[in-house]
Formats: structure tokens, C-alpha cells, sequence
């Protein structure tokens, strides 16, 4: 069964934003459930503000939503940025922000990314903020899709995005730096750095004049780390255990944008839901083994209080010593709670009101068919579920009722402008 472009490119994007409907759905019968959505399919949240902008800054988002409260702890002033971790040891200074803007005489077009900088012991990871930006740009007339990876400004990929679009590159952010003594007093030298894997996905799912529709998945996983093996200026030898990860998110972000000509409205759906996160869990830490008399004693030139007895001394092993370099307080936030914002507006207003009630019926007849079509969607994917209980279709069956709700919005606006006129 074909449906028309718009109808396929909301579908995409409103199917991202209904996971938090899984899980009631999969408990209760799915006929009966599909059925009350179907009836009374709630509208996706307006923005606030600025009415010709959807934005999102995950920063921000912390700080205004209760559930994220220890994550709202290391926003930076301003909603800049999340900090996270110590600049004195390893600190990741990153942000997830996008926008969707469907302005007077102006097409709608959005964007979104991930991006990331960092410090270790104080100093920075290259020399601009935005070490790492993965991105994705869309617009609705033309219609096109674009997606960037940059790396200390040198963009590692730029393309226009006609099919799936999926990679990753794997990067220490420093080429091993190494300090001769980081630590007064600790009797060793090491390098250390922040290093693992950047990159995303983007499936543009629908494209057509003047309608576009993508989902995009930026992930960041980066870990602290020591780099270039350790060597015992005062021990018998050392070692470097433990890692810590920072940061390892796949935040996915599902974006519409409609150009409807004859109608003269745009439209924009924006949302961003959790994919993997992890924040800030593991330690760090140097271990040495000291003279290999039965002892085991410091040597002297070390500070006695930066390390602590991990393993006792025998005749011939000596002691091992154990220096926690860092063990970072995890937070313990899994779950981004799901965001989603959908807004119209007349891109071209109509001159008189005769004008624009000819533009609303003209849109009539297509509010109808996208509803036959829901239906008929609604119908066969309800048939699948019966036979293969794949819980995705629960999914595709809440969207398509909010495909049903969204063109009523648009059709009640544009029926509320023609009023005003």
C-alpha cells in the first residue's frame, strides 16, 4: 500500500515520539488500546516562546525537567553546556541542541548534533571548544538533507544524506600527553588522555517536494584513560588499572518538515528520545610495587600519603602500592524523558479570506483520505501484531493516530486564520 509523502514523512517522525506508549501497550489487548488512541490521539506539545521555533538544548532540558535534577547539577551558566567530570583530572565539556523553524515566507528547516570538547589535568583537548560536532541538516524547499562530522574543525564527513547513512570514527582527543610529574610526589609518570568512538545515523525515511522527514542518531562514547603505559621513577614497577567512562549516549532525534503550497502552511515535528546513556562510571587508579625485600616500604622520595596498601609484602615480591588517580561520582541517569513539539503556520497568508477559505477546501478532501489511510494502516499492522507480536508496530499504530491528530491541527489553524481575516 502506497501512502502520499506527507503522510509517510510524519509517520517517521511521529513514530519516535510514542515510546513512552510501549509499554502500556504491550500489556493491554492492542485492539482495544489502538482503538482509544485512534479516537482521542493527543497532539504533540507546542513550543513556547518563540512561535516560529522548536528548540531543544539537552542542558536546558535538565535544568527544567524534575527526573534530570542530577544531571541539571553540571550544566554550565547559561545552559551552554554539561559538564562533566573534574578539569583538574579529565573533564568533558558537551551538549546535544536542535532546532526546527518554520518562519513567515520561509520554508521550515531544522537542525541537530552532538558535540563535545575536553581537559585532562587541566589542559584542553585541542585548541577550539567544539572538538567533536556530529550534525544534521535538513530543509524543505529544496528539499535536502545533509549530515557533517567534524573533528577539531576539519570535517571528516560532509554529504548530502539520499540513502542511510551510518559511521564511526575512533580518536584519542590528544596524541598521548604525558606529564613528568602530574603529582608531586607520587614517584611515577604516565600519559593520560580521553579517547573512544564519535560518529551517528541518519535515515532520511521519506523525501518529496516541499516534505522531508529523517531520523538521526549522533553517538558519543568517550572514556578517561591512561595512555602510553606508566613508568616507576621510585618503584620497582607500575601499572595503570581501571577506566572511567564519561559520556556514552546514541540520543536518537526525529524531525518532519512540510511545505504544503497549496495550502500555504509549513509545518515542523521535532522530537528526542533517550537511546543509550551512560554518565561518568568506573575509577581509575596506579598501582606499584615497591622494593622486593619482605618490608615492602615506601620508597623514600614518595609522598606515604597518596598511597594506600593494596597487597602486603613478601621476601622477593615486595609490596604492591595503590594510588587512586580518580573515581568519579556515576550519575545515575539512564532514561532521557522523551521530548516532542510539533507547530504550523502560514508560510504564504492569504491575501483575503475568500482566498484562504479556498485553500481549506481544498485541504479538505486530503484530511480524509490521510484518515482512510490511517485506518487502513491502522488495520493491517493490527493483523501483523496478531501474528508476530512485534512490539515496533504498537508503535507505528500510536503514530499513525497522532498523523490523524496533526493534520486536524493544521486544518483548525488554517480554518482559524480564514477567520481572523
Amino acid at each position: 500500500m502506497k501512502y502520499s509523502p506527507l503522510y509517510t514523512a510524519i509517520l517517521l517522525a511521529c513514530a519516535g515520539l510514542t515510546a513512552a506508549c510501549k509499554d502500556k501497550a504491550a500489556k493491554d489487548s492492542p485492539a482495544a488500546d489502538t482503538k482509544a488512541l485512534f479516537d482521542r490521539a493527543p497532539a504533540a506539545g507546542t513550543p513556547k516562546g518563540n512561535p516560529d521555533t522548536i528548540s531543544f538544548n539537552l542542558a536546558n532540558y535538565a535544568r527544567t525537567n524534575g527526573s534530570l535534577a542530577e544531571l541539571a547539577k553540571l550544566g554550565a551558566p547559561g545552559d551552554a553546556y554539561l559538564s562533566l567530570g573534574n578539569k583538574e583530572r579529565f573533564m568533558i565539556e558537551a551538549n546535544a541542541v536542535a532546532e526546527a523553524k518554520t518562519s513567515k515566507a520561509m520554508p521550515p528547516k531544522f537542525e541537530a548534533g552532538v558535540w563535545a570538547g575536553g581537559y585532562v589535568f587541566g589542559v584542553p583537548l585541542g585548541n577550539i571548544s567544539k572538538l567533536i560536532e556530529i550534525l544534521a541538516i535538513g530543509g524543505s524547499k529544496p528539499v535536502n538533507l545533509t549530515g557533517v562530522v567534524r573533528y577539531m574543525g576539519q570535517e571528516k564527513f560532509r554529504g548530502s544524506v539520499l540513502k542511510t547513512w551510518q559511521q564511526k570514527f575512533m580518536r584519542e582527543l590528544s596524541t598521548g600527553l604525558t606529564f613528568p610529574t602530574p603529582i608531586p610526589g607520587l614517584g611515577v609518570t604516565f600519559g593520560a588522555n580521553i579517547g573512544g568512538e564519535f560518529g551517528g545515523k541518519i535515515d532520511p525515511a521519506a523525501a518529496a517536494d516541499g516534505t522531508i522527514a529523517t531520523s538521526f542518531v549522533p553517538g558519543l562514547a568517550l572514556s578517561a584513560g591512561i595512555t602510553g603505559g606508566v613508568k616507576a621513577m621510585n618503584f620497582v614497577s607500575a601499572q595503570a588499572v581501571g577506566s572511567v567512562t564519561m559520556v556514552d549516549i546514541s540520543i536518537s532525534h526525529y524531525a518532519a518538515l512540510i511545505y504544503h503550497e497549496n495550502l500555504g502552511i509549513g509545518a515542523s515535528t521535532l522530537g528526542i528520545e533517550d537511546g543509550n546513556m551512560n554518565w561518568m562510571k568506573g575509577s581509575l587508579a596506579l598501582r606499584a610495587t615497591s622494593n622486593l625485600s619482605a618490608s615492602g616500604a615506601l620508597p623514600p622520595q614518595v609522598d606515604a600519603k597518596l598511597w594506600k596498601l593494596a597487597i602486603g609484602g613478601v621476601a622477593g615480591n615486595g609490596a604492591v602500592w595503590e594510588y587512586k588517580l580518580w573515581e568519579p561520582t556515576p550519575i545515575m541517569i539512564s532514561q532521557l524523558p522523551p521530548f516532542s513539539q510539533f507547530m504550523h503556520r502560514f508560510i504564504n497568508e492569504p491575501a483575503t479570506r475568500s482566498e484562504c477559505l479556498q485553500r481549506v477546501a481544498k485541504f479538505e478532501p486530503e484530511v480524509a483520505k490521510v484518515k482512510a489511510s490511517i485506518q487502513a494502516q491502522v488495520t493491517k499492522l493490527l493483523a501483523d501484531y496478531e501474528r508476530n507480536k512485534n512490539p515496533a508496530q504498537l508503535d507505528e499504530i500510536k503514530a499513525a493516530a497522532t498523523i490523524k491528530t496533526n493534520y486536524q491541527e493544521i486544518l483548525a489553524a488554517a480554518e482559524s486564520e480564514c477567520a481572523t481575516l
